[in-house]
């Protein structure tokens, strides 16, 4: 199915779907051989060909490509290789570094200066990248977006006082917080994609794919796309999946307490737009 351009109108009532299979050649989280051993088994991040697959998408050579959560700095590695600018956002410092050392072994001469890697709170996106508000091209980023506000400040082992301000804030206002703050970085026009996947939360399954577009619209956002990504190999009619150890572990659990669990095998990609300003001109 083919993708909208990267300026198309926003769709109507109907979203398209699209299906990506994304793991047919290589099905590793991160484990490609230019990335640092130490985020090969970094479950939450966006797998690289999924990362690339979104950018070459959405956005065109020399755009300019934020991750608010950038975790271990996939999403900028993918940017850099094809040839676009791409800034990233992590509170974990010990995430931060080694995105740093990514950058260092996957990048090599100019490609590496166009991989920037700033410490801050997704929820604070507008002071820590006020430096492009209103100019970047395309935000992607994974379900670590949704985790951001939930961790301890800092990274590192949580103190009693960071889970009292961890639980003192309310998650819902945290992400509203953030979507805003990335309807204020794109350029009218521009594109934000979530790649997140639904969840089983004590039993009861979660719908993140359907949480993040509702908050995504909430801020403005216009619901261009949803793409099923296939992150299992397709063999003979059959799908082939290569968990990580992190969800075997979450799998067995899970099965352990008698619930309808299994590996989930996709994630689920929203692709949204900040309408341009004749746009909301006209719906206002």
């Amino acid at each position: 199915m083919t993708n909208p351009p990267r300026n198309s109108k926003p769709a109507g009532p109907t979203v398209p779907l699209a299906v990506w299979p994304i793991a047919q050649r290589s099905a590793a989280p991160v484990g490609q051989p230019r990335y640092h051993p130490e985020c090969a088994e970094d479950s939450g991040a966006i797998q690289p060909a999924l990362a690339r697959r979104v950018i070459e998408e959405y956005s065109a050579s020399g755009d300019l490509v934020v991750d608010p959560a950038c975790g271990v700095g996939t999403t900028l590695i993918e940017a850099a290789v094809v040839g676009r600018r791409a800034i990233g956002l992590e509170r974990d410092r010990c995430s931060v570094t080694t995105a740093r050392k990514n950058v260092r072994c996957a990048l090599e001469g100019r490609r590496r200066d166009l991989a920037n890697v700033r410490v801050g709170q997704a929820c604070m996106l507008t002071r820590r990248l006020g430096d492009v508000t209103g100019t970047v091209d395309l935000i992607c980023t994974s379900s670590a977006l949704l985790d951001a506000c939930r961790r301890a400040p800092g990274g590192g082992p949580r103190s009693r006082k960071a889970v009292k301000e961890t639980q003192a804030v309310d998650p819902e206002m945290a992400l509203d917080e953030i979507y805003a703050g990335c309807h204020n970085l794109l350029r009218p026009g521009g594109i934000l994609v979530v790649v997140t996947r639904s969840s089983r939360q004590r039993g009861v399954l979660a719908d993140g794919p359907g949480t993040s577009v509702a908050l995504a619209k909430r801020a403005g956002f216009t619901y261009l796309q949803h793409v099923v990504a296939i992150d299992a190999t397709i063999c003979d009619g059959s799908l082939v999946a290569h968990p990580s150890s992190g969800q075997r572990v979450a799998l067995r659990r899970s099965l352990g307490r008698g619930e309808p669990a299994h590996l989930v095998a996709h994630h689920d990609v929203a692709v949204l737009r900040r309408p341009t300003r004749s746009e909301s001109a006209h719906v206002n």
